[in-house]
């Protein structure tokens, strides 16, 4: 249950969302307290007046103007949902906020609200600790604190492990105010436990869009491992694994960064026959090279046959020792048969394996 009669604003140009917003909180959720408005100047005067808990406001609505922000930095106790389009636009705001990727869930929604009013209550080395909803606070906790970031991660595999939704989300919650405080781990972590939430929710298309953040992150201690299913992302030492229905389309965004290529894995093993086999069927042949794609893109590769035209072929060695074909296959075959063109370099590849 969240913290009793918590008021909520909604803030949103578009009625229609508000009013869905609006109804299926109070349908759900009959101890909220909630008022919407369809604009800044609108939100300001209902802030002072009402005082909510919580904020719920498309991200639009504050590219230009921080005076709403302002006003709840001054109140520590109020929080902000935010719904955004594009993930990467959040770097932009105050750590302050909490935020949802569109598209999403109404359920998921009163979720993600029922998590943020809840005080979460953290088990840190066998003690009870409930962690402080204020952002600064809570960051100074878990850098003074390291076991509170091994329990958080440990907290989040045992909610996936029992599917708990909720929990779920209220560990997402949590993270969303650490992850941009001058620790970038939590940044990993914040972005693997709203995939996972998404997917839960069987929201495909949101876990898809959180995951493709992780090839723009970096953090000591953690890493994704991908050679193989299932894979999974290691944090501090604790193991979370990655669905396999996601671990495919994961994998390719990694290697291609989401753009026109495809990956398909192949049963090459041996570099040096591969080199071998292109060569001889007039291909040139570069090592370490870019493979080039769809308006300039360019995705780095082991081994790279240049073809005529502005595509390419390239092969990407995995820890297993297999290759990965690289390829936009689309802009491929405006020039050449696709499906013909690999096949012929199959072939001289499995000759050349059985001499």
């Amino acid at each position: 249950m969240a913290m009793a009669t918590a008021k909520i604003l909604i803030v949103d140009s578009d009625q229609k969302i508000r009013d869905r917003i609006y109804n299926f909180l109070n349908r759900n959720r009959q101890n909220y307290q909630i008022a919407s408005a369809e604009n800044l100047n609108a939100a300001m005067s209902v802030f002072q007046a009402f005082e909510p808990d919580l904020v719920i406001i498309r991200e639009y609505l504050l590219n230009d103007n921080g005076a709403l922000f302002s006003e709840i930095q001054s109140r520590t106790e109020a929080s902000i949902l935010l719904l955004i389009s594009d993930v990467t636009e959040v770097r932009t705001f105050p750590p302050m906020l909490d935020y949802m990727t569109k598209p999403f869930k109404l359920e998921e929604l009163a979720f993600r609200v029922e998590a943020i009013l809840n005080p979460y209550v953290l088990v840190v080395e066998g003690e009870q600790l409930t962690l402080p909803r204020d952002a600064n606070e809570l960051a100074t906790l878990v850098y003074e604190q390291p076991p509170v970031s091994r329990a958080l991660a440990s907290a989040l595999k045992k909610a996936l492990d029992e599917r708990n939704r909720f929990e779920v989300y209220r560990i997402v919650a949590v993270l969303g105010r650490l992850e941009r405080f001058s620790m970038p781990e939590f940044s990993w972590l914040r972005t693997y436990s709203q995939a996972m939430a998404h997917w839960l929710d069987e929201n495909f298309k949101g876990a898809i869009s959180e995951f493709k953040q992780l090839r723009y992150s970096q953090a000591e201690g953690c890493f994704v491992h991908l050679s193989e299913p299932p894979g999974y992302l290691s944090f501090i030492g604790v193991k979370l694994d990655i669905p396999p229905e996601l671990f495919e389309r994961l994998r390719q965004i990694l290697i291609t960064g989401g753009g026109h290529f495809s990956v398909i894995r192949t049963k090459m093993t041996d570099l040096e026959l591969l080199k071998l086999s292109l060569g001889q069927l007039g291909f040139t042949v570069l090592v370490d090279s870019d493979v080039r794609g769809y308006d300039g893109q360019k995705v780095k590769a082991d081994i790279v046959a240049v073809l005529e035209g502005n595509y390419d072929l390239g092969w990407s060695l995995n820890m297993d020792g297999s290759f990965d074909l690289i390829a936009d296959a689309g802009g491929v075959s405006d020039r050449h048969n696709y499906a013909e063109l690999i096949n012929l370099i199959n072939n001289q590849y499995a000759r050349n394996a059985s001499v």
